[in-house]
């Protein structure tokens, strides 16, 4: 029977990269381990009246009555897979996007707008991250409302116009949290849709189709580099209404040189890349430091 005219939060929860841990661990065990996180992901959501539409894999798709008992859930999930005494040191990451909207109910399945955004959030958010959109951020009590910060207005697939995306944080100390500051670098009012990446032998291209880029030492992130400066989840590089930034996560800061000007010092920061130039993991500019990553912006 189709239900329509009613609002729900919908989430979608992944395990990032699960194929890792068949090669790692053998069928077997990586199976165990992925029924143990989804079923995490479960008690989480059915412990704030939320309920598992489905399971796909290693995601699971949940809906909520409300936005706030769907982002506390969101939280809740990232804190319960890394605290777990089974995962704990797995080094298992979660991505969750979330919508607040609309949806017709059938067939024990959801549709509608609400479902398709949600869809799109989760493509967008990197390991260890929570998307979500301005309608829901608008829904929150304001104790949840301090762990967002803005992504700007993005284009997804399957939408005429951009919509407004924001980060959801889970942790509580707030001095984990990346500060949002741009760096006094010249004004750019040009809009761009391609940056490509050279490190080593690899050539990577950031834009509308892949917004969003993690780079550490990890081997979960998208560009590993494998050097003792480089912290685990250094850093990523977003792309936002036709810009690119550089949010730096780590210990020991990231170190960024626009074309000829003098290298900047970001740490738990933002910057705005342009042009060209190099981003250095962890220490001062130099071209035969083993974290050094060549951009351009075009």
């Amino acid at each position: 029977m189709r239900q329509t005219g009613s609002s729900l939060a919908v989430a979608f929860a992944d395990i990032c990269r699960s194929t890792r841990l068949y090669e790692q661990f053998g069928d077997e065990r990586a199976l165990d381990i992925i029924s143990k996180a989804l079923s995490l992901l479960t008690e989480e959501t059915t412990s704030r009246q939320g309920k598992v539409i489905k399971t796909m894999g290693d995601e699971i798709m949940a809906s909520f009555p409300d936005a706030r008992l769907a982002v506390e859930a969101a939280r809740a999930m990232h804190k319960a897979v890394k605290n777990d005494e089974e995962l704990c040191g797995l080094n298992l990451s979660l991505r969750i996007g979330l919508h607040y909207g609309g949806v017709i109910y059938e067939n024990q399945d959801l549709f509608g707008d609400a479902v398709i955004i949600a869809a799109r959030a989760v493509q967008l958010a990197g390991m260890d991250q929570i998307i979500t959109t301005k309608e829901t951020i608008q829904q929150l009590p304001e104790d949840l409302f301090m762990f967002t910060r803005s992504l700007g207005c993005i284009t997804v697939k399957g939408k005429d116009r951009c919509l407004d995306f924001f980060e959801i944080f889970w942790q509580e100390d707030r001095a984990e949290l990346t500060t949002v500051q741009y760096h006094d670098f010249p004004r750019d009012d040009s809009m761009h849709h391609l940056l490509t990446l050279a490190f080593e032998d690899q050539s990577i291209e950031l834009g509308e189709q892949r917004p969003q880029f993690q780079v550490g030492r990890g081997e979960n992130n998208d560009l590993v580099v494998a050097n003792q400066y480089v912290s685990n989840r250094h850093a990523t590089i977003e792309y936002r209404n036709g810009r690119f930034i550089l949010v730096d996560h780590s210990t020991n800061g990231t170190y960024l040189r626009i074309e000829e000007r003098e290298s900047t010092f970001v740490h738990r920061d933002e910057a705005h890349l342009l042009g060209a130039g190099i981003i250095s993991l962890g220490r001062s500019v130099s071209r035969d430091h083993p974290g050094t990553i060549k951009y351009s912006v075009g």
